[in-house]
């Protein structure tokens, strides 16, 4: 479904000009990033939310979200 939606973001880039043919792939790792993230951090705050504990959750967030960035860690075969 994410594919898709990256797809069609991109299609419609290059139909308004915004993107070269040869940059396609660049745009379409970035968005993938982009929404991974955006995913990443809406569930910080529905866990914190369902909780009933968004405060507390927000700052392990701001606290750990770094700390995992810089750290590395386990890499695992697929996204899932």
């Amino acid at each position: 479904m994410m594919e898709t939606v990256i797809t069609n973001i991109i299609l419609q880039m290059k139909e308004a000009g915004l993107v070269d043919e040869d940059d396609v792939e660049v745009y379409q790792f970035g968005l993938e990033y982009l929404f991974l993230k955006v995913i990443h951090y809406l569930s910080y705050l529905l866990i914190g939310y369902v909780l009933h504990m968004i405060i507390p959750m927000m700052i392990n967030a701001i606290v750990f979200i770094p700390l995992r960035s810089k750290s590395g860690g386990y890499h695992a075969k697929t996204r899932w």
